[in-house]
């Protein structure tokens, strides 16, 4: 379900159509003059009844709070700068903060909405929303097929002596990915990808084990790596044995942290690691590193001590 779905669902009743119009009612019997109103159109009504209902019940960002969200990504509270503001760069969030704000300066100065419907504005935020719910939706059913091989398949893989080493694992996981997804990846676009030094990645000197990403196939380019348009996961996989080994750990764990940092790829992160070697459920990123939360998720597996079992154990960063 589409966290959003009840504003964007007005997409298709607001294009194309006339938004509302300036009524001058002029001078009645007694020479008194009526202050000029807008009529809008049954379609803005309708959306703007949703949108209170939306940020009653079901959004963090409230009236008091919305210049925070502003202020936060950088945005001046004005509406010259809601407008020159790249839509493709906005959150969901900082869309609604900035629908707030508009409201906010109707009821000082009328027909600021009126304008900004009128100006391809409002449909434009609304669509990007939907952007963001699709991306979102597609997101979380990867998320959920990438922890599940981890629990079943990629463990019976390694009791029948498929895993040998970190190739091994990254095809294990390319395999079992293509034999769960692969009718909605063509529906949607989206390729998996290994060893991957194109994209954000070329000139880099970067290379991540795997991501999943969305291509443009239409698209007029004369390589295919440039048809990527964005990024659902990004994974890197390790294979090791022994305590010493935690230091090749450690550095692949840099390496997400430099991906997400540097290249401000609004995806998932997946650490996978195989480390045969007994261990307490080790928590290998620090809960306290922000650039964690909500991207990284650790896919771990090391002896049980004592017993000396494998178990295969996920860790997420909240």
């Amino acid at each position: 379900m589409q966290k959003h779905k009840a504003l964007t669902d007005h997409i298709k009743e607001l294009t194309e159509i006339n938004y509302g119009d300036w009524v001058f009612n002029g001078a009645d019997s007694d020479d008194i003059i009526s202050i000029p109103t807008i009529s809008y159109n049954g379609a803005v009504y309708r959306f703007l009844l949703d949108f209170e209902l939306f940020i009653a019940k079901n959004s963090d960002i409230k009236y008091h709070n919305y210049e925070d969200i502003l202020k936060k990504a950088k945005i001046k509270n004005s509406v010259e700068d809601f407008y020159n503001t790249t839509v493709s760069d906005l959150s969901a969030d900082v869309i609604l903060a900035m629908i707030i704000g508009i409201l906010r300066k109707e009821r000082f100065c009328e027909g600021i909405l009126l304008d900004a419907f009128k100006n391809g504005y409002i449909l434009k935020w609304l669509k990007r929303i939907k952007e963001i719910d699709k991306k979102e939706e597609i997101t979380d059913k990867i998320d959920k097929a990438i922890k599940s091989i981890w629990e079943k398949e990629i463990p019976a893989d390694y009791e029948n002596g498929w895993l040998l080493k970190e190739d091994t694992l990254k095809n294990a996981f390319y395999f079992n990915l293509r034999k769960r997804l692969d009718k909605f990846f063509n529906e949607n676009n989206i390729r998996i990808f290994t060893e991957f030094s194109d994209g954000i990645f070329h000139d880099t000197k970067c290379r991540p084990d795997m991501v999943i990403a969305k291509v443009n196939l239409d698209a007029d380019e004369d390589c295919f790596c440039d048809c990527i348009t964005d990024y659902f996961a990004v994974i890197e996989f390790k294979f090791k044995n022994g305590y010493m080994a935690s230091n090749d750990i450690y550095k692949d764990y840099a390496k997400l942290r430099k991906y997400a940092n540097r290249f401000k790829i609004n995806s998932k992160f997946y650490m996978a690691t195989i480390w045969e070697y007994d261990d307490n459920e080790t928590c290998w990123e620090s809960e306290k590193n922000n650039w964690a939360k909500e991207k990284l998720t650790e896919l771990n597996a090391s002896y049980n001590p004592g017993t000396y079992d494998m178990r295969f154990y996920i860790k997420e960063h909240k």
